[in-house]
């Protein structure tokens, strides 16, 4: 389940990797639901998976 700006949500039946989501938006970095309170260890790379079970945060865009 990935969970985006403005609480939108979207869950995938199936495992994806981070880059699947990245291509989808653009410029979004994806955190696990920790980010606010041990944010380096919350940045999740693009070669992870996600299943269907885990929840991850879509909630900064990086500009650059």
């Amino acid at each position: 389940m990935i969970v985006l700006v403005g609480g939108m949500v979207e869950l995938y039946p199936q495992v994806i990797t981070v880059a699947h989501v990245m291509e989808k938006y653009p410029g979004l970095v994806v955190t696990r639901p920790k980010v606010f309170k041990r944010p380096h260890e919350s940045i999740v790379g693009s070669e992870e998976f996600v299943s269907w079970s885990e929840i991850l945060f879509g909630p900064f865009y990086n500009n650059c």
